[in-house]
């Protein structure tokens, strides 16, 4: 649920390096010197500044938050940056997975990088605790007894808290408070700014969340497809067979929409099912066994509970060549039957979805560092129990559990106070995602389009989301770079919504890198269609068109719940 820290460590440090290259008549101009001394002397209640330097036109600041109120008293750790020519704007890029670095942020690179050229001060936080984007041990003090302080600051109360603190450091280093604030992030960041929405509307003019985590149920739904790939040697799907699934995938699916260029811009529409796949000679890794295509199946359908009911949505029929890494495996298990079948305690060579939904289940729900995660409620059906459910939605703070925490929100009425009042909320998920359902989602903005008077047309005045063709977890390889901070300052700060924002391919390495490919990002539910003229690869070639049933199409659209 996060991209991989080399991609992140290098767009954070991209954002910066071209600052002292622009130059900008800002209307403020930092008052403060750029030294721990002078900055801890600002006296920002609970905040301790640890370092401050001066380089490439900003001041880098670190410092901890002590966090409070609603749970124990906990500290969470933060980087602000400070352009020399400040524009006013206030920016909070999002962490990916179980967070644990403030100097990883897991935001759209693109924004990222025209951030601070554009005069932004940036923070980004560790969310309360120190650790891998995978690893959730920090949540326990010991087994049995959850470090209630930690938890509480990843699920909601840190963003919100330094986000406050942040905004009080910037008015008084620069003497004037922001004009506008924006929150943008992928992933866990996209959670994080789906919380503020929900939890805090006045903390945020605009928020960009992309491929947000903000329905739990994935970990679930993530367990409940590893329970059938890991079943036995026959079930288990290897990496060898993923280029076989995925040609055919793309011979059915690819022309839906009108044309064949390798993306797929309605994955509900298409009707594949893996049982045509299955092998009928000998095995090869261009077949499967009947076994395989199960999992397969369970791969793309949607998780039930015992009664029937809806948990989380199915992934999409797009290119699995994401899903290797992240579900399948790049690597077999050392043991089916195993607690840990990767060995090493839940990280790598694990599937990345293995490594979260064993950490998540363990750690924040079990709460039993030694948990078999297999015996998580799954009955004889593989489904998860009522109880189950509850005990789930309660520790990790889903609405509408039990005495729930903060946390996670999966109700569309939730954001209405952020979206009624001034604020503007962008999101955009890969429709090749394999960590989080794109369906998902949809899903959620069709709810929310359902709840509001007006329906599409009312909530398109403050909400859009753009879903992205052949786009993965946060980026690559569909159309890879597109600027969403820029469409959403012209929304805040000029009224101008955005009907459509323009994507393009890279292709090559940073020392040959050419654009090979334009594609237009709609909103939702507006489908890209290719108009008939024109070359393929050119976004002008691409046309917005109305598409209501978007998700009610074809037989993979119907089995995704929705």
């Amino acid at each position: 649920m996060g991209r991989l820290a080399a991609d992140r460590s290098l767009a954070w440090t991209l954002l910066y390096a071209g600052l002292a290259l622009v130059a900008w008549a800002a209307p403020a101009g930092a008052a403060t010197p750029c030294d721990a001394g002078a900055i801890s002397a600002l006296a920002v209640d609970g905040v301790t500044i640890v370092s401050a330097a001066h380089a490439g036109a900003t001041c880098t600041v670190f410092g901890t938050l002590n966090t409070s109120g609603s749970a124990p008293p906990g500290a969470a750790g933060f980087q602000l940056r400070l352009p020399d020519a400040w524009s006013r704007r206030f920016i909070f890029f999002g962490t990916g997975g179980f967070a644990g670095q403030d100097t990883d942020p897991s935001a759209n690179p693109v924004d990222m990088q025209g951030a601070l050229a554009r005069g932004y001060a940036a923070i980004v936080t560790d969310t309360g605790h120190q650790g891998g984007s995978t690893d959730a041990s920090w949540a326990l003090i010991r087994p049995g007894v959850p470090a209630e302080a930690k938890v509480a600051d990843y699920l909601y109360r840190a963003t919100h808290e330094v986000t406050l603190a942040g905004k009080a450091l910037v008015q008084r280093f620069y003497g004037l408070p922001p004009r506008y604030s924006y929150f943008d992030g992928c992933s866990n960041g996209g959670h994080q700014g789906m919380t503020e929405a929900a939890d805090y509307p006045a903390d945020y003019d605009g928020i960009i969340a992309g491929a947000p985590f903000f329905d739990a149920h994935v970990l679930l739904s993530g367990l409940h497809f590893f329970l059938h790939d890991l079943h036995s040697a026959a079930a288990y799907v290897p990496v060898t067979k993923l280029p076989a699934i995925n040609a055919a995938i793309l011979q059915e699916c690819d022309a839906l929409d009108g044309v064949k260029d390798g993306l797929i811009q309605n994955p509900a529409a298409c009707a594949f099912d893996p049982a045509a796949l299955i092998c009928k000679g000998p095995e090869t890794d261009t077949c499967l066994t009947p076994a395989e295509a199960g999992t397969v199946g369970a791969y793309l359908a949607e998780t039930r509970d015992a009664a029937g009911g809806y948990v989380y949505a199915g992934s999409s029929v797009t290119a699995l060549t994401g899903a290797a890494a992240w579900s399948f495996g790049m690597a077999r298990p050392a043991d089916l039957k195993a607690a840990e079948p990767w060995g090493n305690g839940g990280f790598s060579p694990a599937p990345i979805g293995w490594q979260f939904s064993d950490h998540g289940l363990r750690f924040l729900v079990e709460r039993q560092p030694a948990f078999d995660v297999r015996g998580f409620g799954h009955g004889a059906g593989g489904s998860f129990g009522q109880a189950d459910i509850d005990l789930f939605d309660a520790r990790l703070g889903v609405a509408g559990a039990p005495k729930p925490l903060a946390g996670f929100s999966i109700s569309p009425l939730a954001y209405r106070a952020f979206l009624d009042g001034r604020g503007k909320l962008l999101m955009y998920h890969g429709l090749s995602d394999p960590a989080i359902s794109p369906f998902s989602t949809m899903r959620l903005y069709e709810q929310m389009a359902g709840a509001a008077p007006g329906g599409y047309a009312k909530l398109g005045q403050s909400a859009r989301l753009f879903m992205v063709p052949g786009m993965q977890h946060c980026g690559g390889p569909g159309p890879n770079e597109f600027d969403t901070l820029t469409p959403l300052e012209q929304w805040v700060e000029h009224g101008v919504a955005p009907d459509a924002i323009g994507a393009v391919h890279i292709a090559g390495d940073d020392v040959k890198k050419k654009v090979d490919r334009g594609m237009k990002l709609c909103p939702f539910p507006r489908q890209a269609v290719y108009g008939g003229r024109g070359e393929v690869n050119d976004s002008a070639s691409w046309v917005c068109t109305d598409n209501r049933k978007m998700l009610d199409v074809g037989r993979n659209g119907i089995e995704a719940g929705l």
